[in-house]
């Protein structure tokens, strides 16, 4: 499991490596909402996902990105804000391989 850092600002593009993949994460606030698109090694994968407490980002499988990415509350049970990014809000990678942490997520 991996944190993806965040800045507290309301719409960004992040360029990060994850296991090996190189991913561009454009995480943008819509309507009282996050939403995020994942590019991995140049193919889409995911755009406007509604970002959520602890559900996965990606809901399709797919062979072109190996694992997923999952908002997180570490105070509670509330769907991710960019003013609390850094501190209430993480963002986390989870590799194909491995294993969630029992309670940690769904």
């Amino acid at each position: 499991m991996e944190k993806v850092q965040l800045n507290i600002t309301p719409n960004q593009t992040i360029k990060v490596i994850l296991n090996g993949q190189n991913c561009q994460l454009k995480i943008y606030y819509r309507f009282g909402k996050m939403y995020l698109d994942l590019i991995c090694n140049n193919n889409v994968i995911q755009q406007g996902a509604v970002c959520t407490n602890r559900s996965a980002i990606i809901q399709k499988e797919t062979n072109n990105f190996a694992g997923n990415l999952f908002f997180v509350d570490l105070l509670g049970d509330t769907d991710p804000i960019y003013k609390g990014f850094g501190n209430r809000y993480s963002l986390l990678y989870v590799g194909a391989n491995e294993d969630i942490p029992r309670g940690f997520l769904p």
